[in-house]
């Protein structure tokens, strides 16, 4: 650090923000199909749960011959929505 910076201090201090791995593990096709399975089921009056979306998402990845995201995994792109739009769609204007 001394000789990039003039200073050792620098060397010092924490460089933790730059850890880790920032890349999605989750192929971008199956991100693709579970924005389909959610728009098709999940999005719609008396639309599926968020379980059985899953089942859906699972069915069309193996028919693909792709790696399904867990059902966690596609719990946490539901909650990523607004609950808004959520709640008017799946209820509609009450």
């Amino acid at each position: 650090a001394e000789s990039l910076y003039g200073n050792g201090y620098i060397g010092l201090l924490s460089n933790t923000v730059n850890r880790g791995n920032r890349n999605a593990k989750i192929d971008q096709r199956v991100l693709e199909i579970a924005d389909e399975v959610i728009k098709e089921f999940y999005l719609k009056p008396n639309g599926r749960s968020p379980g059985l979306c899953w089942g859906e998402v699972e069915l069309r990845c193996s028919k693909e011959g792709l790696v399904p995201p867990s059902e966690k995994t596609l719990g946490r792109l539901i909650k990523q929505l607004s609950s808004n739009d959520v709640k008017r769609t799946r209820e509609g204007k009450k």
